[in-house]
């Protein structure tokens, strides 16, 4: 086994199942194929086609794998739950009809959040009477992934009640090893978290990577003007993978150190439009990325 490269719809600016301002999945899928990568997660559930057999094909005509899916929800409003274990069902299902591995579980950005996104000193946090609920859909969730032989992995993200270490360590606490995470360098960098630092700390409930990059003078903009996620996002916060703050190398270390294998996600999250260049992009991040594993690769055997 080998740590082998993963993009998604994200990189190229699905946030929505849909939206006028999109690409097509096909061209998604073609931008993909064509930059390299083995795998790609499906995204919002809706964007890529939801009946199995053509999903199939056109994956396979590519050479790429169904890696992961996501639900992205407010985990912590008890009236979202039934709504949220719906498209969990429908997500794990297809994913498992793909041999897909990981379902990613993201908080939604909720407003107060995203407006405080990066800063953890101004960020409103959860009540306990939210938290608990939080965990608790949380672990309903995990249990319908596992139940399709799909394993659940919690995502930290910039702008919602998951972002900061003291939230990541209250989950990590809450369920003592028995769902892992999805460790996102970029989010991490956003909120203040070394990521190979967490990753080292987390040991093998570190079972799901998204690589992504953060360009620092944009984020210490975003931080000064106390400017939200949305914002910062469209500026152009997240960059190609390489040319940022995080220490790759040291991810890297840090996953070697484990013995990781199986797939890495590579992310720039950037919005649709005449400025955003997601192929380019997810070539230049592709080669970088390469050039680690094989390092990686090489420690792993040693």
């Amino acid at each position: 086994m080998r740590i082998r490269l993963g993009n998604a719809p994200t990189s190229w600016g699905i946030e929505k199942p849909e939206d006028s301002a999109y690409p097509s999945w096909n061209s998604v899928l073609d931008d993909v194929a064509a930059a390299g990568y083995e795998g790609i997660e499906l995204g919002p559930y809706g964007y890529l086609p939801t009946d199995p057999t053509p999903l199939r094909t056109e994956l396979q005509a590519r050479g790429l794998s169904l890696t992961a899916g996501t639900v992205m929800r407010p985990l912590h409003l008890a009236s979202e739950r039934a709504e949220i274990l719906a498209l969990t069902e429908r997500t794990c299902q297809l994913l498992s009809e793909q041999g897909a591995s990981h379902l990613v579980i993201i908080e939604a950005i909720i407003p107060e959040r995203e407006a405080t996104a990066g800063r953890s000193e101004a960020a409103p946090r959860l009540s306990p009477r939210e938290l608990g609920i939080q965990l608790e859909t949380i672990q309903a969730v995990a249990s319908v992934a596992r139940d399709h032989g799909i394993a659940p992995v919690v995502h930290p993200h910039a702008g919602t009640y998951i972002e900061f270490i003291d939230e990541l360590m209250a989950i990590d606490s809450a369920f003592r090893g028995s769902i892992g995470f999805c460790i996102d360098t970029g989010h991490c960098a956003y909120a203040g978290i070394d990521p190979a630092q967490v990753v080292k700390s987390l040991g093998t409930r570190a079972s799901y990577i998204h690589l992504k990059d953060i360009d620092p003078e944009r984020l210490r903009e975003a931080r000064q003007s106390g400017a939200g996620f949305w914002q910062a996002y469209a500026s152009g916060v997240f960059c190609i993978l390489g040319q940022g703050m995080v220490r790759f190398e040291q991810v890297f270390g840090a996953l070697a150190d484990l013995r990781y294998e199986g797939w890495a996600t590579i992310e720039q999250d950037a919005p649709p439009g005449h400025e955003s260049r997601p192929l380019e992009w997810a070539r230049a991040s592709h080669q970088f990325a390469s050039a680690l594993v094989e390092r990686h690769d090489a420690a792993r055997r040693s």
